[in-house]
């Protein structure tokens, strides 16, 4: 019996533990003034005002609710989450508690000049939190005014911070304390409302979410990567057959001798010039989107990758993706030349915040320190010298820490920094965690404004394009606004090409590319000739997206939106040539460039042998052989062998 009770107590106690315990998360607060306010953006300085004191004034609000219910933020260790523990142990947080304050939040996205001047004259050195106070009257309290710096220059903050009256201590009604939190800051305008991020426990979150003004609640989602790099199966051996002798040199004025007519494929695309990438493995990923499908099975594949001379000149492309590492042959800037470009890493987006690069962090960024292969690998076949599509492109990565809060972030940072009409946004990250209102607005914000948005269409083979109230809803595909692209084997066929078994689909995909590609390889912040292979929606999305790049520097007077150019990829895809789609309603497009005709290698041609990138490559694993020339064996061109275990598709 005594011990039936001691059972009993237990059980009693760690039910009151499982209870108390509660998730704490970040939530995307929504905040709404009017429901016939414009997008931020577009609305007059008095309403951007207005908008920004409600804003102050709910970020307030939900901080206060953060405080009185700071025992509900309990880890499952029984702890209270260190979280709240560091900020509200910081000197800005006791001055708050002593002088009855509310804060300024800095906006880190969207910061101004003005106070940033202002806050060299007024910080103080012995004090990491920076603090302006300004005497009230009589009756009036002090507040903090949460610095917004994703957008700088709103009117409230900067009415505030360049008053005549700011310094006089008599004039004021509202002190603020400039505060940089990491428990409640701004995200971004969207739409008609106003995005901040808040961390919260489950029962703040059901405070905070019923308080005036706020339209809705979401807690932010964790992303993944629509790829697998590296991930070998039957298919990697399909890129070594009988066409081993051509080389890898772009040509664009040295047509002698070649199996190739320049003049009647400059007559069937209309490009201004004709470059000619000579490539030696069959079926690559760039060689298959400028051919048709319909090939004599009989004769030498041609390899080589043909595309228009402007590859992507001029336009941007930014990858909100893991980060990027530039010292590699793919990222030339062609410096001194024409066609010179920029490849930099312009931010670094995370739940809390982004920020500008440090000069060091343009060449090399990530988030923490994790090796960014993947931003590398789309960032590469989108616009890459030796593996890319559009080999002129200017490439801009903005690296996060993988939530969708820190996309919302980067979006908005693309609004104010990038070019309408001349911008692309490759999304290859996407998530399977439900409808997200606050994503499929800002998508639409960047839409309305010109950018273009290209999504891999992920990678769980099932129907990506359910409705958003379906628990299987996927992002980006399902919210129906950019670019989809699905996956197909890197082969073609006897019937042409099929679906890639990993490939999602539905009738939101608008277009299938190779998912199978050629990837180099940063070793010591070196690429030295390394190269391996991966697959994925990922890199079936930076395809397209190189060849909307090419497309758009081909025809730079065309203002090209989100719909013109899906249209146009559209009736510039190869059709019905697929097989395997998932479902009958999926659309059978597969991406092409603009030249169809089909050339075969013969014995007169005139190749490169020098040139040949399967001489430079080197190996981030040993190729194991059965003699000591391992190097000379794990060449493609040499017959390597599955004898000898690593001969994989390292290189094109």
């Amino acid at each position: 019996m005594k011990n039936y009770f001691l059972l009993s107590i237990i059980i009693i106690l760690f039910n009151y533990f499982i209870g108390v315990y509660t998730e704490n998360a970040n939530y995307i607060i929504a905040i709404l003034r009017k429901e016939s306010d414009k997008n931020y953006d577009e609305t007059n300085d008095i309403i951007q005002q207005w908008i920004d004191e409600l804003v102050i004034e709910r970020m307030n609000d939900i901080y206060d609710i953060i405080e009185k219910h700071k025992d509900t933020y309990i880890l499952e260790n029984g702890e209270q989450d260190e979280k709240l523990e560091k900020e509200f142990n910081s000197i800005s947080f006791k001055k708050r508690q002593n002088e009855n304050t509310k804060y300024l939040f800095i906006n880190k996205s969207r910061p101004n000049s003005l106070f940033e001047k202002h806050v060299k004259l007024h910080a103080n050195p012995n004090n990491s939190t920076i603090r302006v106070t300004m005497k009230r009257r009589r009756g009036k309290k002090q507040k903090y005014l949460f610095i917004n710096k994703n957008r700088p220059n709103n009117i409230y903050q900067r009415s505030i911070l360049s008053s005549p009256n700011f310094n006089n201590k008599t004039t004021i009604d509202i002190d603020f304390i400039p505060f940089e939190s990491n428990l409640v800051n701004h995200i971004c305008p969207i739409s008609n409302y106003y995005t901040v991020n808040a961390y919260l426990s489950e029962e703040a979150a059901r405070i905070v979410c019923s308080l005036e003004d706020v339209i809705f609640c979401e807690k932010s989602i964790n992303l993944k990567f629509e790829n697998n790099v590296n991930n070998n199966d039957d298919n990697n051996n399909n890129n070594n057959n009988n066409n081993n002798n051509s080389g890898n040199k772009e040509k664009n004025n040295d047509f002698k001798n070649v199996y190739y007519n320049v003049d009647s494929i400059k007559n069937e695309t209309n490009w201004s010039d004709v470059n000619v990438q000579e490539i030696s493995i069959s079926n690559n990923h760039l060689s298959l989107i400028s051919q048709s499908a319909k090939i004599d099975k009989n004769k030498p594949i041609d390899n080589n990758f043909y595309y228009p001379s402007t590859a992507g000149h001029g336009i941007d492309i930014y990858f909100i993706d893991q980060g990027i590492i530039v010292n590699s042959e793919d990222y030339d800037t062609y410096k001194g030349t024409s066609y010179e470009r920029t490849v930099t890493c312009d931010a670094i987006g995370t739940s809390n915040e982004i920020r500008n690069t440090t000069k060091k962090e343009k060449k090399n960024c990530r988030y923490k320190n994790e090796y960014p292969e993947h931003g590398i690998a789309v960032s590469s076949i989108a616009g890459g010298t030796v593996v890319g599509v559009s080999k002129k492109a200017n490439l801009h990565m903005i690296a996060i820490d993988m939530t969708n809060i820190s996309i919302l972030r980067s979006l908005d940072y693309i609004l104010l920094h990038g070019q309408p009409h001349k911008t692309i946004i490759n999304l290859s990250v996407g998530h399977s965690d439900g409808f997200d209102k606050a994503e499929e607005d800002k998508l639409s914000d960047l839409i309305s404004k010109g950018f273009i948005i290209i999504n891999g269409a992920g990678n769980d083979s099932r129907n990506s394009c359910v409705d958003k109230n379906n628990k299987e809803f996927h992002a980006y595909a399902g919210y129906r606004k950019g670019i989809s692209v699905g996956a197909t084997e890197t082969k073609i066929y006897e019937f042409g090409y099929r679906r890639a078994n990993y490939s999602n689909y539905g009738d939101c995909i608008d277009i299938y590319a190779p998912g199978r590609v050629i990837l180099p390889i940063i070793i010591n912040e070196s690429n030295a000739g390394y190269y391996d292979d991966g697959q994925g929606t990922s890199f079936a999305a930076s395809i397209v997206t190189g060849v909307a790049a090419s497309i758009m520097s081909e025809h730079p007077k065309i203002k090209y939106d989100q719909e013109l150019m899906r249209n146009t990829l559209i009736k510039m895809a190869i059709n019905d040539v697929i097989s395997d789609l998932g479902s009958s309603d999926t659309p059978n497009h597969f991406i092409n460039n603009g030249k169809r005709q089909v050339y075969y290698p013969n014995s007169s041609s005139n190749h490169d042998n020098n040139s040949s990138i399967d001489e430079k490559i080197k190996y981030s694993d040993d190729c194991n052989t059965k003699d000591r020339n391992k190097e000379n064996k794990c060449l493609f061109k040499n017959d390597c062998k599955s004898e000898f275990n690593n001969c994989k598709n390292k290189g094109i």
